[in-house]
């Protein structure tokens, strides 16, 4: 049994999406060992084969439309739940994951839109068809930096521009403090899976590792009382794998201190939100733990959203 330090790191939206995508997905697994310079582009087709779109929502894209149909104005603002739309005179602008883009009803209707993003991403949204595409209509990806710039310049207040522009972090935390987290349902998550990894292979050291808690002290009585505890859910653990055993089976015993890799995206909106409940305690105090996990990365999410965090 390994016993480690939380850990906290933010990472950084830049480069090729789907090396991105790829490194957040093998997160669950725990394969990362398998990522090469060309695993990327299948791997992601592999996801959008089996419909495992959770992990294409790491990945925000910002479209600039010109002159939409008033129409189509209003069938977003009816249907869509999960894009984001802000007008900029004569330019619309809207923001979200690869899977809020594919599943949404704007998708389907702008053929403009459409067009562009099968022509840049064919392995998530499909092969194109160039007749099917009115060149009249401006379409343009953007970058976080850029639509920054650009909503900085047309004088858009903060409090929108952080609806638009996504954050990732990587929390190795323990499950209690991942449960906590999840329970933020306008984010992105990926996590570590009990199902699928077996602690009693070599790749995890033939053993279980846990967080350490913030709230005993090694060599006190509670902290032998807790070690004793986690011993004895690892030996559990081995037992009942030895007995045949699959891991989604034998993980029934592992303890709530068992060390996850949890992977969370989300808006600076809801970032903002966490922060404000699991770092400053705007609702009641927060769990030690996820105050530890969370003043590890909080400077570093403030300083990358150039202090619309706070």
């Amino acid at each position: 049994m390994r016993v480690v330090e939380a850990q906290s790191e933010y990472l950084k939206h830049e480069g090729d999406p789907y090396k991105f995508i790829e490194k957040i997905g093998r997160t669950c697994y725990k394969s990362e060992e398998n990522i090469t310079d060309t695993s990327a582009v299948t791997f992601v087709g592999g996801l959008v084969k089996r419909n495992h779109w959770a992990m294409l929502e790491h990945v925000w894209l910002h479209m600039r439309i010109g002159s939409i149909e008033v129409e189509l104005h209003e069938l977003f603002d009816v249907h869509e739940k999960y894009l984001v739309k802000t007008v900029l005179g004569l330019d619309t602008i809207i923001s979200g994951s690869f899977r809020a883009f594919y599943e949404s009803h704007f998708f389907e209707e702008n053929k403009n839109v459409r067009y562009y993003l099968q022509q840049t991403y064919p392995e998530v949204f499909g092969e194109c068809d160039e007749m099917d595409f009115r060149k009249s209509v401006h379409v343009e990806e953007l970058s976080d930096e850029e639509l920054i710039k650009l909503m900085t310049h047309k004088k858009c207040k903060k409090e929108v521009i952080m609806k638009h522009i996504p954050h990732t972090v990587k929390f190795i935390c323990d499950r209690g403090v991942s449960h906590e987290f999840v329970r933020h349902r306008a984010a992105s998550f990926a996590q570590e899976s009990t199902r699928y990894c077996n602690y009693t292979k070599g790749k995890f050291g033939s053993e279980i590792t846990v967080i350490r808690p913030v709230f005993y002290e090694k060599g006190s009585k509670n902290y032998e009382i807790w070690e004793k505890a986690m011993e004895d859910a690892e030996r559990s653990y081995n037992e009942l794998i030895e007995e045949g055993g699959k891991p989604q089976e034998a993980r029934s015993v592992l303890p709530t201190s068992l060390k996850t890799e949890l992977m969370v995206t989300a808006s600076e909106e809801e970032w903002q939100h966490i922060i404000n409940l699991r770092h400053k305690g705007t609702t009641g105090a927060p769990h030690p733990q996820i105050i530890q996990s969370m003043e590890l990365v909080v400077e570093e999410l403030i300083a990358n959203s150039e202090g619309r965090l706070e």
